[in-house]
């Protein structure tokens, strides 16, 4: 059975219906319908654009593991863990910016990124050993967190709503 999201609101919809009941806007059935892979596209979109927003400032960033600056166009949302599994695609405390290179040709930086977490968890209050437990459980749990389209479309919706805050 086909699911549909809201196209104004990104509400989701278990079934077509004529209007969205949140916000009353037309359902268009070819249009609005969605499938799990382009919701997760919409929402991955939705979420590396605010996390640039949220980590650059006119325009421009820092590469969080490399240091250099950027354009925002040039950066990337890179994550603390490899892999992009569901479990931590959309988990913002450990997603920054990072430069083409070092997200994708170095993998992410790995030993740089943990390095600079555990100083930010550090710098938040923590110590430095409850602050290299907390990286290494969240480098080794395995998640089996399924993306429902409910829940995707919620991504969409919580980091639409963000945009521009930063």
């Amino acid at each position: 059975m086909p699911s549909y999201m809201c196209s104004n609101c990104f509400e989701y919809l278990k079934e077509y219906t004529e209007k969205c009941p949140i916000c009353n806007t037309k359902i268009r059935p070819k249009l609005d319908r969605v499938s799990k892979t382009k919701l997760k596209n919409k929402a991955w979109k939705v979420f590396a654009d605010y996390i640039k927003e949220r980590d650059c400032q006119n325009g421009k960033g820092i590469c969080y593991t490399c240091g250099r600056e950027f354009s925002i166009k040039d950066l990337q949302a890179g994550h603390l863990k490899c892999g992009r599994t569901n479990d931590i695609l959309f988990d913002e405390d450990h997603v920054r910016i990072q430069c083409k290179t070092c997200n994708i040709f170095k993998s992410g930086n790995q030993g740089i990124f943990t390095i600079k977490m555990i100083e930010e968890l550090v710098e938040s209050g923590l110590t430095y050993e409850d602050a290299v437990n907390n990286i290494n459980q969240y480098l080794t749990s395995k998640s089996h967190k399924e993306l429902t389209n409910e829940y995707l479309c919620s991504i969409i919706k919580k980091y639409s709503n963000k945009k521009n805050r930063y």
